[in-house]
Parts: structure tokens; C-alpha cells; sequence
């Protein structure tokens, strides 16, 4: 099934269309974090199954309350 699409309508979108705004950088965010947010690099490990990363590990003292 072949749909023609109005010329019209599709420059209409094309010209009202906004880029994103750009929030990180070769992995680095470009805005400071929110007030008492913070993050914990973690390491992906890929082989011909997928992909494993660790979510939360307590012997990193990451936040001082209990994860429940």
C-alpha cells in the first residue's frame, strides 16, 4: 500500500520541527545535576548473549539511606 503524502503538510512539519536541545557531551551532561540528585558510573559487559550492567552494588556507600 503506497501512501502519498501532501508536499504541503510534509513542508508544514519540516518547517515548524524543533531540534532537541543537546544535554550531554562525549558522555558528559552539559547542565548540573538537580539539587541531591547524583549518579554512579557503572561498566556495561557485553559478549554474544548481550549486554549486563549493575544497577546498585551497597559496597559502593553511593547514598546513605537503605536500598528497599
Amino acid at each position: 500500500m503506497t501512501v502519498d503524502a501532501d508536499p504541503d503538510l510534509l513542508e508544514l512539519t519540516l518547517a515548524a520541527a524543533k531540534k532537541d536541545e543537546e544535554t550531554v557531551r562525549q558522555g558528559a551532561p552539559l547542565v548540573k545535576l538537580l539539587d541531591g540528585m547524583s549518579f554512579h558510573e557503572s561498566t556495561s559487559h557485553v559478549d554474544s548473549r548481550g549486554s549486563l550492567a549493575e544497577i546498585l552494588d551497597p559496597r559502593w556507600n553511593w547514598h546513605p539511606d537503605p536500598m528497599v
